[in-house]
């Protein structure tokens, strides 16, 4: 019983090994306060957009366009990370968001065109130093993945559950400017976190040898031998590739047009859309943790499949059976 105590305790100070070790504890926190940013903004943006048009074309214009620039934003982010200064690269990019944002409170009013173009940019721009601030921990922890994965998904409840829930209480309460304002404050504070905290360059680190493939791990060889696959692939990842494009297409559809379907609701708050978004997060976060404990071994991926795709238009069609705000919020939970 001690032993296994033991084990349990030391397996949770590796997980907030991170938040406080004074070697990535500022890094983690100007990271966590940037994505805390980036969540506002993916509510904020869309909302603002949405308010200034009108125009359902120009609010999925804005998602296509965040999602398409933050890819390739992400992938350019990547590629400098290796040769340059992370801290640069991640103080820089601070400066670059809070400067962009600063400047859409300005264009709210003065041009709907230019507010949605600098819009997606902003969006898009969160993603370019992810790669930096991952590969600066790593450098940190060299192999201790546990580390890494916790710091990495909490930055993800971060950005899309604290953050746009944040973001639609600002926006609920003091409109457009007031949210942009705070958005803008958490660049500025990230800024100052990481002001002091010196990193290694992306260039010519001495990377500690590779552990041993434990035989839990064992599973990532299959992944490996997937890769390197030749001819027609197995019927499983059809199945699997053409299910999560769909779903995705479908998520995508339904997160834009949630936009007009809450503003359009007579008792609806302001920030209904953020509240919406961190609840669809928090659903997700739980299907991951009930599909980690739950036991798939005999249940076929094709029965996995149409049951989701079942679930997924039943739960979209209760979610707007009922008028209200509530009822949409807590069904992108379940959802």
């Amino acid at each position: 019983m001690l032993e296994a105590m033991t084990r349990r305790w030391e397996g949770t100070r590796q997980l907030i090994r991170p938040f406080t070790d004074q070697r990535s504890r500022r890094l983690l926190a100007a990271f966590l306060t940037s994505e805390l940013g980036d969540g506002i903004t993916a509510v904020v943006v869309p909302l603002g957009v949405y308010a200034v048009s009108d125009s359902v074309v120009a609010l999925a214009s804005t998602f296509l366009g965040r999602m398409l620039l933050g890819s390739l934003f992400a992938a350019v982010g990547g590629t400098i990370a290796d040769f340059v200064d992370r801290r640069v690269l991640l103080l820089g990019s601070y400066v670059v968001r809070a400067v962009l944002v600063a400047a859409l409170i300005p264009l709210s009013e003065a041009n709907t065109v230019a507010f949605a173009v600098l819009g997606v940019l902003v969006g898009a721009a969160g993603s370019f130093d992810n790669p930096a601030a991952e590969s600066a921990l790593r450098t940190t922890y060299r192999h201790d993945l546990q580390s890494l994965a916790a710091a990495r998904k909490t930055g993800k409840t971060v950005s899309q559950m604290v953050g746009p829930a944040i973001g639609g209480l600002l926006f609920g309460l003091g409109g457009l400017t007031l949210a942009l304002g705070i958005n803008v404050l958490t660049f500025v504070v990230a800024l100052a976190l990481l002001g002091f905290k010196r990193l290694a360059p992306g260039k010519g680190h001495k990377m500690s040898a590779p552990r041993k493939v434990s035989p839990q791990n064992a599973g990532l060889g299959c992944a490996s031998r997937l890769g390197s696959y030749k001819g027609q692939l197995p019927p499983e990842v059809s199945m699997a590739f053409v299910s999560s494009a769909g779903a995705s297409f479908l998520v995508a559809v339904a997160t834009v047009l949630a936009v007009p379907y809450l503003a359009d609701l007579p008792d609806a708050p302001a920030g209904a859309y953020g509240y919406a978004l961190a609840a669809y997060s928090v659903g997700a976060l739980l299907g991951l943790w009930l599909a980690g404990i739950g036991t798939w071994v005999n249940v076929r991926l094709k029965s996995i499949l149409i049951f989701s795709a079942v679930a997924f238009g039943l739960i979209t069609m209760v979610s707007v059976s009922i008028p209200r705000w509530e009822i949409f919020a807590a069904v992108r939970c379940v959802k």
